[in-house]
């Protein structure tokens, strides 16, 4: 399947699980579930767990706002499901092996439309990162971390910027907001 089609797929059923998790709204259909399931089906458990690990560190920068932090636990959860895997066990794997194992793992991840669905779900979340820890400002942390992450994935800035600018104009040419 070309990176245009999965990339299209991604945007579609993030958008339809992402309704899901509004209040009083129908639970995520199977189709969508499943078509994000299938995306991540060849990733090796170790990468599905750094994936959700990773996530799982940007959500924790966006606890100081509360409404935030429900949108940054709303994308967790659509991650973690997307993935389909054990929480318990990806926490546990992070605590056992570290940031640098989590890096490693991520770098070998060959599919790109799964790696530019990662740093835009991470994105996001580096945008909700808010409050101080220590006197530094949470922001500064989660920017730094995200590039120095994706940097070792192989990102430059631009290939951010352009990621960025080809989502938002796939998400423009079907009238996602």
């Amino acid at each position: 399947m070309s990176t245009f089609l999965i990339i299209v797929a991604i945007i579609i059923a993030f958008v339809i699980i992402s309704k899901a998790f509004k209040p009083k709204e129908k639970p995520i259909p199977n189709e969508a579930l499943e078509m994000m399931q299938d995306m991540y089906a060849d990733l090796s458990k170790e990468q599905k767990y750094s994936i959700y690990n990773l996530i799982d560190t940007f959500v924790e920068c966006a606890k100081a706002d509360y409404t935030k932090y429900r949108e940054a636990k709303k994308i967790q959860k659509m991650n973690q499901l997307s993935l389909n895997i054990n929480t318990n066990a990806a926490n546990q794997y992070f605590q056992e092996t570290g940031v640098e194992r989590m890096i490693s793992d991520l770098k070998t991840i060959q599919d790109g439309a799964i790696k530019d669905s990662t740093l835009m779900a991470c994105l996001g979340l580096v945008s909700l990162a808010n409050g101080t820890l220590n006197g530094n400002k949470v922001q500064d942390y989660a920017e730094n971390l995200f590039m120095k992450v994706f940097g070792e994935m192989g990102y430059t800035e631009e290939d951010i910027e352009n990621t960025v600018n080809k989502t938002q104009a796939m998400m423009n040419h079907f009238g996602i907001k």
